[in-house]
């Protein structure tokens, strides 16, 4: 996604996406100076650190064990399905027209 493309979603200017980018990288470039214990600056250097990638463990395939349809809409719905998240759902499918 572009930063057009994600300001148009925000409803917010590029110009003013990238002013607050500027303000937030200024504040953190700040944050690399610091004061050790002698009251002496010291000006911490960014180090990059190699990172091993994540091993995804594979999810089970489940398959729902209920259905519901709305208008040309199916959504299967698992046994693992949380409380929170059917409520959600129940609740937007009842604004759905």
């Amino acid at each position: 996604m572009t930063v057009r493309e994600w300001c148009a979603i925000h409803d917010i200017k590029p110009p003013t996406f990238y002013d607050h980018m500027r303000r937030v990288q200024d504040y953190f470039a700040g944050q690399l100076q610091s004061i050790d214990e002698s009251n002496q600056m010291v000006v911490s250097e960014p180090t990059f650190v190699e990172l091993s990638p994540a091993i995804a463990e594979p999810k089970p395939v489940t398959y729902g064990v209920a259905s519901i349809i709305c208008g040309n809409a199916r959504i299967e719905i698992s046994e693992d399905i949380s409380e929170e998240f059917l409520l959600k759902l129940i609740g937007a499918i009842s604004h759905a027209q």
